[in-house]
């Protein structure tokens, strides 16, 4: 068995050369490992990528509305909605208001609609369907929208399109959905940070002064938002962290813990156990390395976790700087904001995934 030091000696070699890149190319045995889990009977014919990148409960809770297309892949980096509110004065727009955007570039596809339990993005507008379209990313790197028979419609650079009817965006074309004065603009490159977004989008500081809380005026028929920018001054000396754990053959105990194939024998080798785990990171964060939800990052752990914690979300309650060993400790204490999830991490227990979980989740 190898030892501990030898394997954090393992990983402080490799962990450089990926931190590196945040999306680094794995072979095939890494993507087949992967989606080497209990696929539900419902999604058992979808292609691998698919499996490997989409957490399996959006892809069965959504397959009533849509069957994912098998051309669908994770987009690159930074690929949004850039998202205006348009303000009327009688039959004229007097002012647009900027607001935050919504990005497009964690999963295949996103479903946005009023469910918040259904859709990906949700809107509250009374002219929103619970299910109202879907933005489908295809391999080469097109964008696609598709109204999902919502029952006032999508337009697409002010023409309604069709139901069911796939049809193509561009970068700087614009959606519109039902009576909802939001306008959607797709944007291929990251959105640039303003020097007057609300705090909370911005790098975190140290000594950062607390800002005011903002209310942003809704819409007829929806609810306003709260924009509270307060940052902590200094750095917390605890986070609340759930982790998802790729097991290997030299593990101190090399046999699935979770519920989903407990008892079950883990023989792949380490440096599978590693690859395995940055392309489950790579797959489901965002440029900034993010989740979009904690619910995103419990789905994950659901499937992929080998760790007997993984009946409860993965949860390691609050961790307390310098109580974990270094490599977990450093970690942890790196990632940079909320819902931020770790390069791969090694320790006697095997090759962990540290996702750092806001304090009123």
């Amino acid at each position: 068995m190898t030892s501990t030091a030898a394997v954090l000696q393992h990983l402080r070699s490799q962990h450089v050369a990926q931190a590196a890149a945040a999306h680094v190319a794995v072979d095939a045995n890494a993507m087949a490992a992967a989606v080497r889990v209990q696929v539900p009977d419902a999604i058992k014919d979808y292609p691998k990528h698919i499996l490997a990148t989409v957490p399996h409960a959006k892809l069965v809770m959504q397959k009533e509305f849509m069957e994912c297309p098998p051309w669908v892949a994770k987009p690159k980096p930074g690929v949004h909605f850039e998202v205006l509110r348009e303000v009327a004065a009688g039959d004229t727009v007097a002012e647009a208001q900027s607001l935050r955007p919504i990005m497009l570039d964690q999963f295949p596809y996103y479903f946005i609609g009023a469910s918040k339990k259904l859709c990906d993005h949700h809107l509250e507008h009374p002219s929103i369907s619970r299910v109202h379209c879907a933005i489908l990313h295809h391999q080469k790197g097109n964008v696609f929208v598709v109204d999902l028979d919502s029952a006032n419609g999508v337009a697409v650079n002010g023409r309604r399109v069709k139901p069911r009817e796939m049809v193509e965006l561009r970068d700087g074309d614009t959606i519109k959905l039902g009576g909802s004065s939001r306008k959607f603009t797709l944007r291929l490159q990251a959105p640039v940070r303003r020097s007057d977004a609300p705090v909370e989008d911005l790098p975190i500081e140290p000594n950062r002064k607390k800002a005011k809380t903002e209310t942003i005026a809704a819409e007829p028929g929806e609810a306003p938002v709260i924009e509270d920018a307060t940052v902590t001054a200094a750095a917390p000396r605890s986070r609340r962290v759930y982790h998802l754990l790729i097991k290997h053959k030299d593990t101190a105990n090399p046999v699935s813990k979770a519920p989903r194939n407990k008892g079950e024998a883990v023989t792949r080798s380490l440096t599978d156990a590693v690859a395995m785990a940055e392309f489950i990171r790579n797959g489901n964060t965002g440029a900034d390395g993010t989740v979009q939800s904690v619910a995103h990052f419990v789905g994950l752990v659901k499937q992929f976790s080998e760790c007997a914690s993984a009946k409860k979300d993965g949860d390691m309650g609050a961790v307390v700087e310098g109580e974990q060993v270094e490599a977990i400790d450093s970690a942890i204490f790196a990632l940079p904001t909320p819902l931020s999830v770790s390069h791969p991490t090694t320790s006697e227990l095997g090759v962990h995934l540290f996702c750092w979980i806001p304090n009123d989740s």
